[in-house]
C-alpha cells in the first residue's frame, strides 16, 4: 500500500511543468556549465507553469548547490538561493522524497551540516526505500562520518536499485 501510494501521488497536474522539470533533471546530470545553466532554465519554466510544484523548486536548489560545488558560485552567492529554493520546495511538499533528499544534500554540501543531513536523508529513504539516489549521496554521507560498513551496504543497494544512473555510480 505505501508504494502504491508513492505510484499515484501526481507532484502537479501540468504536464509541461512535469516535462520542463524532466529536462532539468537530464541537463544537471551532465553537470557542465552550460548544462546546468539551462537546468535552471527548464526549472525556472516549470516553477513558471506551476508555482506550488515542490519538485521544480527543489531543482532549483539542485542547480545553486552544483554551482557552488563545481565553484561556479560563491557560498555567500549560492547558499540563500539554495535553500530559498530547498525550503519552499518543504513547505510546498513534505512527502515527496526527492525533495527530502535534496534538502538533505543542501545540509550537507551546501550548508556542511552533516546532522541536518543525515536527518534528512533518513527522512527521504523512509518515505521511498527505493530511491537509488538518496541511498548513493546518503551512502557517502555515511563515509565522511566513518561508518563505513553501513556505507557500503546504501551504496550497494544504490546500484542494484538503479546501476545506470551516473549521480548513484559517481558516489
Amino acid at each position: 500500500p505505501k508504494e502504491l501510494k508513492l505510484i499515484e501521488k501526481i507532484p502537479t497536474q501540468s504536464m509541461e511543468a512535469y516535462d520542463a522539470y524532466l529536462k532539468g533533471k537530464f541537463y544537471l546530470s551532465k553537470a557542465t556549465q552550460e548544462d546546468i545553466d539551462t537546468a535552471l532554465h527548464y526549472f525556472e519554466q516549470a516553477k513558471g507553469k506551476d508555482p506550488e510544484f515542490a519538485l521544480a523548486h527543489a531543482g532549483i536548489a539542485s542547480v545553486w548547490l552544483f554551482r557552488q560545488q563545481l565553484f561556479m558560485a560563491s557560498p555567500e552567492e549560492s547558499g540563500p538561493k539554495m535553500m530559498e529554493a530547498a525550503g519552499k520546495a518543504l513547505e510546498l511538499d513534505n512527502t515527496l522524497a526527492e525533495v527530502h533528499s535534496t534538502m538533505a544534500g543542501v545540509n550537507v554540501y551546501g550548508m556542511y551540516n552533516l546532522e541536518g543531513g543525515e536527518t534528512a536523508f533518513k527522512k527521504a529513504i523512509e518515505i521511498n526505500p527505493n530511491h537509488a539516489e538518496a541511498h548513493a549521496l546518503y551512502s557517502h554521507l555515511l563515509n565522511m562520518l566513518g561508518n563505513t560498513e553501513e556505507a557500503m551496504e546504501h551504496g550497494e543497494l544504490a546500484i542494484k536499485l538503479d546501476p545506470h544512473n551516473p549521480t548513484v555510480k559517481v558516489w
